[in-house]
């Protein structure tokens, strides 16, 4: 048996041990608290919408003159020299603006004469296109006629003027509205002409869109052919033609002969031969070097 008298120095024992086991293990940390997901801040509001730009208007806001015409049977008045030029001499401008323009216009006149030798090819094919247009009967033909003006329309006469600084583009806006505005009557009219014939507005429609994209090529043939005809037995002795051409030629001469080109019907019937010459005897390497040649004569003659 345990002696009995122990037992006081064995809990005193056992107590001192765990006193001692008390300082040798630190307490128990507590739980770390889990890390919260990751939240994004939200994005930046977007931009508000820039309000639409308003269309240039003029400073005096002076209401625009109009090119809607009509004759005694009700009937648009057409423009022979296209909407752009009516509408610009409609408006009121400064001697300083006319000047410009006149400028601007000489110069890309000239460019138009290059731009016709340059395309000779494609203005000649639309200048047939042109011939039997009225004639077209196929509504897929009337939409063709948009690739034909595209292949040989020269930089729009408002966007030039404005790119050099002959007007402004408030000017420009406003013959874009009164051209809008003579367009939608010209709709109408149309309209009204052609009832329900789907074809028949087609073809008006390109109609007037062929005449608009190809007035200024086919005005600037036109003049050179007229300055061809003053002086064509010279012009063409300069050339040297050679095979059917030279033959060609040589008939001209004879019929040229007796018309004066300082006579209003003489240089007519001057120019009438000369362009049958033209467009009937010659291929278009000669067109083209009989168009490049009036061009030298133009740039050689004395200025006025």
């Amino acid at each position: 048996m345990f002696p009995t008298k122990l037992f006081p120095a064995l809990l005193a024992a056992i107590s001192l041990a765990g006193s001692a086991a008390a300082q040798i293990l630190p307490p128990v940390p507590p739980a770390t608290p889990a890390t919260p997901p990751y939240t994004p801040p939200p994005p930046p509001p977007a931009p508000p919408v820039p309000p639409a730009r308003p269309e240039p208007r003029p400073a005096d806001d002076k209401p625009l003159p109009s090119l809607i015409e009509r004759d005694a049977a009700g009937k648009l008045k057409r423009y022979d020299n296209g909407l752009d030029e009516a509408a610009l001499a409609k408006l009121e401008l400064t001697a300083d603006e006319r000047a410009r323009i006149e400028t601007a216009r000489a110069a890309r006149r000239k460019d138009i004469d290059q731009h016709v030798i340059d395309k000779l090819e494609g203005v000649l094919a639309a200048r047939k296109t042109g011939e039997t247009i009225d004639q077209i009967r196929d509504l897929g033909e009337l939409i063709k006629v948009k690739d034909t003006i595209l292949a040989i329309a020269p930089e729009k006469s408002l966007d030039r003027l404005v790119r050099e600084g002959a007007i402004t583009p408030v000017v420009k806006s406003r013959v874009e509205q009164m051209a809008r505005a003579y367009n939608n009557a010209l709709t109408t009219e149309r309209q009204a002409e052609s009832g329900a014939d789907i074809l028949k507005i087609a073809r008006f429609a390109a109609g007037d869109a062929f005449r608009d994209g190809t007035r200024e090529v086919f005005a600037s043939l036109d003049a050179m052919l007229l300055d061809a005809a003053r002086r064509m037995e010279q012009l063409g002795d300069s050339l040297k033609f050679t095979g059917s051409s030279a033959i060609a030629f040589t008939e001209l001469k004879g019929k040229l002969m007796p018309l004066d080109p300082a006579n209003a019907d003489g240089l007519k019937r001057r120019v009438e031969l000369t362009s049958a010459f033209f467009f009937d005897r010659l291929d278009l390497a000669a067109q083209r070097q009989m168009l490049e040649k009036v061009q030298d004569q133009r740039a050689s003659a004395p200025k006025p």
